[in-house]
């Protein structure tokens, strides 16, 4: 358990080199451009290959914000595909399976990374990542997530 949750902090501190990297050009992150990601979930679909591919291999908490009303819902890519899949199931259904989305029909949503993951951290680690982001950002208060 201790080192489950030392895993869990590391990740966390990860965030935080991410988004000091975005203040400190000479931080050290996984991918520096990465952190920078935000892209409309309607232009997902059309995003270079090589972006496309580098997705497919990353395990992260992504954010979804409403661009009419500003809302939004933290999520997290555990699965196959990674965030390109969780990305690609937004652009193609408008609400990639989530309950509470699909009570939202023609909703637009802008997509970014929160947070790239050890791609050997078990989902559950993931997972509570997630719920931390969801307290950090507030979004079961104010936003769009129920869990």
């Amino acid at each position: 358990m201790v080192q489950q949750s030392h895993d869990i902090l590391k990740s966390v501190l990860t965030a935080e080199a991410a988004l000091d990297a975005v203040i400190d050009p000479n931080a050290v992150v996984i991918d520096p451009a990465l952190p920078l990601l935000i892209v409309d979930v309607d232009e997902v679909l059309g995003l270079y290959p090589s972006w496309q591919d580098r997705l497919r291999e990353i395990k992260g908490i992504y954010l979804l914000v409403d661009k009419r009303t500003g809302e939004q819902y933290v999520g997290s890519a555990k699965g196959g595909d990674s965030l390109w899949g969780r990305f690609c199931g937004y652009a193609r259904t408008g609400d990639g399976g989530n309950a509470e989305l699909k009570n939202r029909h023609g909703a637009r949503y802008q997509a970014s990374i929160l947070q790239v993951v050890d791609e050997q951290l078990p989902d559950y680690g993931i997972e509570e990542i997630e719920s931390w982001w969801k307290r950090k950002l507030m979004t079961r208060e104010y936003g769009l997530n129920r869990n």
